[in-house]
C-alpha cells in the first residue's frame, strides 16, 4: 500500500507544486511565531525551525509540561520546532511559548 501511495505522489506534480506551497507558508508561519514570541533567530527546513538559545533544555522541559514536545539538542545547546498539525496545535503552541515561565526562560541567558 506505501509503495502505491508514494508513487502516486510522484507522479501527481500538481500536488507536488500545492504541497511546496502550503509548506512554505506553514514554514513561514513558524518563523513567525518563534520571532514574535521573542525566539532567537532560527534556521531550518520548509519542516522545521531550529533555534540555538542557552536555556534550550529548560525551554524543551517547559513546553514538555505544557504537552508542547519539540526536539532537544543538548549539546549545541538548540532546540528544534516542526510544524504544527492544525489550528488547535498552532494555538497550543502559540500560548505555550507566550507563558510568563517559557518567557522568563527566553530572556534570561
Amino acid at each position: 500500500m506505501r509503495t502505491y501511495i508514494m508513487s502516486r505522489a510522484l507522479m501527481d506534480k500538481p500536488w507536488q507544486e500545492a504541497m511546496a506551497r502550503s509548506l512554505a507558508v506553514s514554514s513561514a508561519r513558524l518563523r513567525d511565531l518563534l520571532d514574535s514570541q521573542g525566539m532567537p533567530a532560527s534556521n531550518g527546513t520548509l519542516l522545521f525551525r531550529y533555534v540555538r538559545h542557552a536555556q534550550a533544555s529548560k525551554i524543551a522541559e517547559a513546553l514538555a509540561r505544557q504537552g508542547i514536545l519539540i526536539r532537544l539538542f543538548p549539546h549545541h545547546p538548540a532546540v528544534r520546532f516542526g510544524l504544527p498539525g492544525d489550528e488547535a496545535q498552532w494555538q497550543r503552541l502559540r500560548l505555550a511559548l507566550g507563558s510568563a515561565l517559557v518567557q522568563n526562560l527566553k530572556t534570561s541567558f
